[in-house]
């Protein structure tokens, strides 16, 4: 069954992926932007993130209520200088529930737009805890 052009399957991308990989010029790294025994050299602090800069955010006074429970979402997000899809991320493994970007995105949006859904205390309980436990924010 696995005959043909090698890989796990006949398919035509498996097959040039092991011709790539046999070519004596992948194997040397030339004609590659970055040679397999190299690696680009990267901060201290980790890879750079594109894109542009987060807006500054003022914490929100007082207890999260469901008043203002989107901007404690927004606070937590840019006090531990991580992205809406970290977010998501977090949330979801705190939870055990899914989480996708695209319901951050819409928990901060503003109310006036279609896409916007009102923020949930969960998540914001969510997403503290795990920031706190994660020490990306002191309790």
């Amino acid at each position: 069954m696995n005959q043909g052009r090698g890989g796990c399957c006949r398919c035509v991308a498996h097959g040039v992926r092991d011709i790539v990989a046999k070519s004596p010029k992948f194997q040397s790294g030339k004609g590659m932007a970055t040679p397999p025994d190299k690696t680009a050299p990267q901060a201290a602090d980790g890879p750079k993130r594109r894109g542009r800069k987060p807006t500054p955010v003022e914490k929100p006074t007082g207890e999260p209520g469901p008043d203002t429970y989107q901007a404690w979402l927004a606070w937590l997000i840019y006090a531990a200088g991580i992205t809406q899809s970290d977010a998501a991320t977090l949330i979801a493994k705190q939870t055990g529930r899914p989480c996708s970007p695209r319901s951050v995105r819409a928990w901060l949006a503003d109310a006036a737009l279609d896409s916007a859904s009102p923020c949930p205390e969960w998540a914001v309980t969510a997403l503290r805890r795990k920031l706190v436990a994660t020490k990306k924010i002191s309790g």
